[in-house]
């Protein structure tokens, strides 16, 4: 595998962390279910939220296999109206009616409200959380980008994506002016991929798609009607769509199968993308000093293998 490999395995991985958002879907919905003997199991299916969980899934995978325009956003329409006819409370059934139109939150009170200096203070005891982070953050918005523009048929020859600079240029951006303001991570998202196969290619995509979320935010009121259970159907296509990235592996190139496997079932597994790709990079270096591949792993490879596996070996999480 040449020295660029770990990039491009982690960065399938992480599409494949997709697997990770359908599980969360079925976690919402009812349909996957904590479990003392076996960790998880079957939820209980006569339980309205869940049938109707169940039923929408079946629904749209029936749409888009119809190519019906819109299909997500349908089954998420046709499950919203028929909770709307459940009494509220109902088998966890829980909606909020407040209204069509609302003003969003002021930020004065999230505006630059943390302490920076702290982590740079506090250097010997924050240096692995700030190093996870940023490598995480950043493996993980090349693993969303590749994977988006893959379906989108947007890379070369190569596999590489062109123009990947100012792509990750605007997402680093984004991630900082969010934290700033004290939002929920504002980063590429795998969800994409539900504009992508409704045939979004274009840069003007993404401002339609700006322009929806500005706008939702005077429409937090209707956002809210809309029950958890509706939105696991779309959760659960666009990890569909995203296995489509898994035949960009090479099964002869065991390195690469064995990390991506790793990273894939971590993810899901253990709650969390950050600790797949932590995993993915301490497996690939291991596979390649296990077989005395030294030349094939980066010094910045070795690096962060390294760092990551301290914060196993000592607890720093």
């Amino acid at each position: 595998m040449p020295v660029e490999g770990l990039i491009t395995v982690t960065a399938l991985a992480a599409c494949l962390g997709t697997l990770f958002i359908a599980f969360i879907g079925l976690k919402n919905a009812g349909l996957v279910v904590d479990n003392s003997a076996t960790f998880v199991t079957l939820g209980n299916l006569s339980e309205p939220a869940t049938m109707l969980a169940l039923i929408g899934i079946v629904l749209t995978i029936v749409l888009v296999v119809k190519q019906v325009t819109g299909a997500i956003l349908l089954s998420v329409i046709i499950l919203t109206i028929v909770v709307a006819f459940i009494p509220a409370g109902e088998g966890n059934l829980t909606t909020s009616h407040d209204g069509f139109f609302g003003m969003p939150d002021g930020i004065s009170d999230t505006f630059f409200a943390m302490d920076i200096m702290n982590p740079l203070e506090n250097f010997a005891t924050t240096w692995d959380l700030i190093f996870a982070l940023l490598f995480v953050n950043m493996f993980d918005t090349i693993g969303t980008l590749i994977g988006v523009s893959r379906k989108a048929n947007l890379l070369d020859k190569e596999g590489n994506l062109p123009k990947i600079g100012p792509a990750m240029t605007a997402d680093a951006t984004a991630s900082v002016i969010g934290a700033s303001l004290r939002t929920s991570p504002v980063t590429a998202y795998v969800e994409s991929a539900a504009g992508v196969s409704a045939g979004g290619r274009t840069g003007l995509t993404s401002v339609v798609v700006a322009l929806c979320f500005l706008l939702a935010l005077f429409l937090t009121p209707v956002m809210k009607v809309i029950p958890l259970m509706a939105t696991t159907p779309a959760l659960i296509m666009v990890g569909i769509y995203m296995m489509e990235s898994f035949r960009q592996l090479d099964f002869d190139d065991m390195p690469s199968l064995v990390t991506a496997t790793v990273a894939m079932l971590a993810m899901p597994l253990m709650f969390s993308i950050s600790e797949g790709i932590a995993l993915g990079f301490i497996t690939f270096v291991g596979i390649k000093l296990g077989t005395r591949k030294f030349k094939q792993v980066t010094v910045i490879t070795y690096a962060l293998a390294l760092v990551f596996l301290l914060r196993y070996v000592f607890d720093l999480k």
